[in-house]
């Protein structure tokens, strides 16, 4: 029996430990015990693509301020390094956490929970939209924009044309 690398970090966990690969005995009721090494490949931060691209995650954290949280700490983590690595092409790009002007008081800590945290292996710096909108400049020295909590609709019509004049 087969399992893939990504169903076992889902159901063992994924953290720093288990970078180098690990192996896990599983018992059988039916069959002898098996054991599978797995070699981590979902947490390494190694980029996957050689050009920019766009990643769109629909991810509820639940509620970090009130500390009802929806999925684990690790989980929201192997999702964020996967998106990274499959938007920039950069192994260690530097991330720009950007949080919507109309993001109408939802989940208050998510932008730095996500910065801090589910991005801890990256340079990060965290931005409010600005209420005239993001422009070009703004967004210089960054190799990688994460645009969290759009509201419907986004704060600034100029934020999204910035955001499509990058590409990707």
């Amino acid at each position: 029996m087969k399992l893939s690398p990504l169903l076992l970090f889902l159901l063992l966990g994924c953290s720093e430990s288990f970078h180098g690969g690990y192996s896990q005995a599983f018992k059988s009721t039916t069959g002898p015990e098996i054991t599978v090494k797995v070699a981590c490949e979902a947490c390494k931060i190694e980029s996957k693509v050689s050009t920019p691209g766009v990643v769109t995650i629909l991810l509820a954290l639940g509620e970090i301020a009130s500390d009802k949280a929806s999925i684990s700490e690790e989980a929201g983590r192997l999702i964020a390094i996967n998106a990274v690595k499959f938007a920039s092409p950069e192994s260690q790009p530097k991330i720009l956490v950007v949080r919507d002007s109309n993001h109408q008081g939802e989940s208050q800590g998510d932008t730095e929970f996500i910065a801090q945290k589910l991005l801890r292996d990256y340079q990060t710096s965290v931005l409010l939209e600005p209420p005239t909108g993001l422009e070009p400049g703004d967004l210089s020295g960054y190799d990688l924009v994460w645009f969290n909590n759009p509201g419907h609709p986004m704060g600034s019509s100029k934020t999204l044309a910035t955001l499509r004049a990058l590409g990707g």
